[in-house]
C-alpha cells in the first residue's frame, strides 16, 4: 500500500477522533505516536490534538 504524507495525515485525523470506532483508535494512536517520534515536524499538530500536549523531545 502506498500513501503520501497528506493522505496518512488525513487517515490519522479521521481515525483518531473520538467519533471513530474504539478499536480503530487503538490501532491508529500508537501509529501516530511512532510517526511523531520519527518525523515530529510533520505530525506535531496531530500529536498535540490527540495526546493533549507537545512531546518533550520537540521543545
Amino acid at each position: 500500500v502506498k500513501a503520501n504524507v497528506r493522505e496518512v495525515r488525513h487517515i490519522i485525523d479521521l481515525r483518531c477522533s473520538k467519533k471513530a470506532h474504539p478499536q480503530i483508535r487503538a490501532l491508529l494512536l500508537p501509529l501516530l505516536k511512532e510517526l511523531h517520534d520519527k518525523v515530529p515536524i510533520l505530525f506535531d499538530d496531530l500529536y498535540v490534538k490527540y495526546f493533549g500536549g507537545t512531546d518533550e523531545k520537540t521543545l
